[in-house]
C-alpha cells in the first residue's frame, strides 16, 4: 500500500477542487463565449476526481480499474467519433445498453436470492424479502 494514499486531507482537497471545477464548468458552458473554458474545467475536474479516487487507501489492486479503463476506452472512443447528426441515435444506443445492463443486474440479483432458498415449501409467499415474482400468485403479496 502506498504511504501517500493515507493522506486524507490531500485527497479531500483534490475532491474539493474537482467539485469547484465541475460547478464552474456548468456555469461557463451556458455561454458560447466561455464554453471552451467550461469544457476544459470539466475535463480537469474529472481528471482530478479520478486521481483522488485512485489515491484512496482502500484500493489494493488496480487490475480491475485498468480493465475498466481499457474496455471503456474501447467502447467510448468509437462512439466519440460519431457525427453530430447521429447524436440522437448514439444517445438511444447508450440508453438501450444501460437498460440491458439493468435487466441483467435484476436477473442476477433474483437468481442469487433464489439460490439461497433450500426449502421449496418456503415459496408460499410468506417471506416478504423475496421478490414478488417468486411468490405464488394467490393474491397474498
Amino acid at each position: 500500500m502506498n504511504q501517500f494514499a493515507g493522506s486524507r486531507y490531500v485527497i479531500e482537497a483534490i475532491y474539493l477542487i474537482a467539485s469547484a471545477l465541475f460547478i464552474f464548468s456548468l456555469k461557463w458552458m451556458s455561454s458560447p463565449k466561455t464554453a471552451r473554458h467550461g469544457i476544459w474545467a470539466g475535463e480537469i475536474g474529472m481528471l482530478l476526481a479520478i486521481a483522488g479516487t485512485l489515491l484512496h487507501h482502500g484500493i489494493i489492486d488496480y487490475k480491475w480499474i485498468a480493465v475498466g479503463l481499457v474496455l471503456g476506452s474501447g467502447i467510448g472512443i468509437p462512439l466519440g467519433m460519431v457525427q453530430m447528426t447521429a447524436v440522437p441515435q448514439r444517445t438511444a444506443l447508450s440508453h438501450a445498453s444501460m437498460r440491458h445492463t439493468g435487466w441483467h443486474r435484476g436477473v442476477l440479483s433474483a437468481h442469487s436470492e433464489r439460490s439461497e432458498i433450500h426449502d421449496v415449501s418456503a415459496l408460499d409467499g410468506s417471506n416478504s424479502r423475496r421478490p414478488h415474482f417468486y411468490r405464488k400468485s394467490d393474491g397474498r403479496g
